[in-house]
């Protein structure tokens, strides 16, 4: 397979536990269709319960072809699509699913996607993990795999409700405080 921005050669890549293909001249990211979000999740674990779908929503995303770059798969044009709530604009196949992204899109992502989670407020944690829980009970990932997510939006939303509310950490605190080590 070649790089579709400069057709360069692809060579194996270990990003977290996923093998990508990555572009020997100019170091751009294949993925393949689910790769991303596992890779994602792999090295942020915070980010891993949102769900990213450049598919799905299409209606939701600005689509323009990008007739320069083809798919290395398959030779489709790709599209080039916002990647949820980041600023980073990825290309996308229409028929095989990969994701193509130049070097360090990647990263910036992961800190985008970081700095978001970072700033939801309480309220939007708290959908968040009621969204959570409905999909670890009727989800499409594995139970395991929908448990973790939803363990991490409820690890989030703790943080955040001891930020925002002050007297209630040090309520717990001075609670914990009281009680045998055994017990915390």
């Amino acid at each position: 397979m070649n790089c579709p921005k400069c057709n360069g050669i692809f060579e194996t890549k270990l990003i977290g536990d996923i093998q990508v293909d990555s572009c020997t001249q100019c170091a751009g990211l294949w993925f393949e269709a689910g790769e991303l979000s596992q890779a994602r999740a792999d090295l942020d674990r915070d980010v891993r319960w949102l769900d990213v779908d450049l598919f799905k929503d299409a209606e939701l995303v600005t689509i323009t072809k990008n007739e320069t770059r083809l798919c290395p798969v398959n030779r489709t044009p790709l599209a080039s699509v916002h990647y949820g709530p980041t600023q980073v604009v990825v290309d996308v196949c229409p028929d095989c699913r990969g994701i193509f992204m130049e070097s360090g899109e990647f990263e910036k992502i992961l800190s985008e996607l970081s700095n978001y989670v970072a700033t939801l407020p309480e309220g939007e944690l708290e959908h968040a993990a009621i969204k959570q829980a409905k999909e670890w009970i009727k989800g499409d990932k594995s139970r395991s795999a929908e448990w973790k997510d939803l363990k991490t939006v409820l690890r989030l939303l703790q943080y955040r409700v001891l930020i925002e509310h002050p007297k209630v950490r040090e309520t717990l605190l001075s609670l914990q405080s009281g009680l045998p080590t055994q017990y915390w």
